[in-house]
């Protein structure tokens, strides 16, 4: 398929196209119920297979959290082989994943959508026999997932939600409402001001720390179309509005988005452009194909991490 937009990653001229310090991951995932776990070098823009980082058990649809001051990521749910209640720890620094049986969640459940905070991440929504509109929390000090009750509940259970997070809240996507969680109270409230400009399921999503922007990209509108538009979310102001240059190259959902030290968005495969990384720097705000970092193999619904940034 043609690509609109191609980047080298090196000497484009893109801000960004160094990379800086720090890893991303993505792991499982289609096709199939994988296990493989595939780090993004930032600094050199390569994509490589790490065996010794393969999930505990295969699967799609399990969602990431960084734990950036115990240098851990979560792999949490998914449609796995065995229980869908699994999450696994990868350890930055050894590359090694293992099950963390104490953090699995408490019911099994898929597509979830994830934001996160200093000691927690969160896991709003998804599939648990049918749509849920609760959000697990996982509490890094003790490895342990719980639901937050009812005071934590998203407006509309879709399965497909999509968040991002910024210092203070976790911004969630859910079918047309945008939801609000408050980190410090957990507590989730409805902000129409922030809706996206469509219903949106199944986009790739990710927030910035330091930037004040959220933003959303491609996803199912309705009845059922693959986009790939970008919108972007002015955290301060709580509106959201379409941010053309960051449109994707070519139409996809389920593309998992990792945030690189609030220097650039890294978009990780997607059903319709599964071997394909796009790099969106964040000072440009346009979103390219990046070729160096071309997937080893096709992947879609994996969950990711980062190592140097909260997503």
């Amino acid at each position: 398929m043609l690509k609109l937009n191609t980047l080298s990653g090196f000497g484009s001229g893109v801000s960004g196209g160094g990379g800086t310090v720090g890893s991303g991951w993505w792991c499982g995932g289609s096709t199939g119920w994988d296990v493989t776990a595939q780090e993004l070098v930032y600094a050199t823009h390569i994509v490589s297979l790490v065996t010794t980082a393969d999930l505990s058990a295969g699967g799609q649809s399990c969602m990431g959290v960084t734990d950036l001051i115990n240098a851990v990521g979560y792999f949490c749910g998914g449609n796995r082989t065995g229980s869908s209640d699994i999450v696994d720890k990868l350890v930055y620094a050894t590359k090694i994943t293992a099950a963390a049986t104490s953090a699995d969640l408490p019911v099994a459940s898929q597509k979830q959508t994830r934001f996160t905070s200093d000691t927690a991440g969160y896991l709003p929504g998804g599939t648990v026999g049918g749509y849920s509109l609760k959000i697990v929390k996982l509490t890094y000090s003790t490895a342990t997932s719980a639901d937050l009750g009812s005071g934590a509940d998203i407006d509309i259970g879709y399965g497909s939600e999509s968040a991002a997070t910024d210092p203070t809240y976790g911004w969630i996507n859910c079918k047309y409402n945008m939801n609000k969680t408050n980190k410090s109270s957990d507590t989730t409230a409805v902000t129409t001001a922030a809706n996206l400009p469509r219903e949106t399921r199944f986009a790739g999503s990710v927030g910035t720390q330091t930037l004040g922007y959220g933003y959303w990209f491609g996803g199912g509108d309705a009845p059922w179309t693959i986009v790939g538009t970008c919108d972007r979310c002015t955290f301060a102001t709580d509106t959201t509005a379409a941010l053309t240059s960051g449109d994707l190259p070519t139409a996809t959902y389920m593309q998992r988005c990792e945030n690189d030290s609030d220097v650039n968005a890294w978009l990780h495969g997607g059903v319709g452009d599964d071997e394909a990384m796009d790099l969106m720097p964040f000072a440009t705000e346009i979103t390219a194909v990046n070729t160096t970092a071309a997937l080893p193999s096709a992947k879609a619904e994996t969950g990711g991490v980062s190592t140097n940034q909260q997503s």
